[in-house]
């Protein structure tokens, strides 16, 4: 038989989120932390944000990981091999259908 409704190949787990930061709260109920804001000049502020944002973000260049590349030709394959099983099986059983029809 093959497992074809659970063809995570080995993500469990993956699916779930990082765990968000939390604030910690005295018992006025306020945060413990100050946030850090500039009270500087706004209008500067604004100004060097579009400059910042006006520019083309450098380009990252991927890194290649030779444990994922094996991982993921690893998942590849046994993909395919469940999808040649279902191909095989489900012609076997229309060869089955149509000789009981003669």
């Amino acid at each position: 038989m093959c497992n074809t409704h659970d063809v995570t190949w080995g993500t469990k787990g993956d699916d779930k989120p990082e765990k968000l930061k939390t604030a910690t709260l005295n018992s006025q109920g306020k945060s413990d932390e100050d946030p850090a804001f500039d009270d500087g000049d706004l209008n500067a502020l604004y100004d060097s944000a579009l400059q910042k944002f006006s520019s083309p973000a450098p380009k990252e260049e991927p890194k290649k990981n030779i444990a994922d590349e094996e991982l993921n030709y690893n998942k590849a394959f046994r993909s395919y091999v469940v999808l040649a099983w279902i191909r095989v099986s489900n012609k076997s059983v229309d060869r089955r259908r149509f000789y009981d029809l003669i």
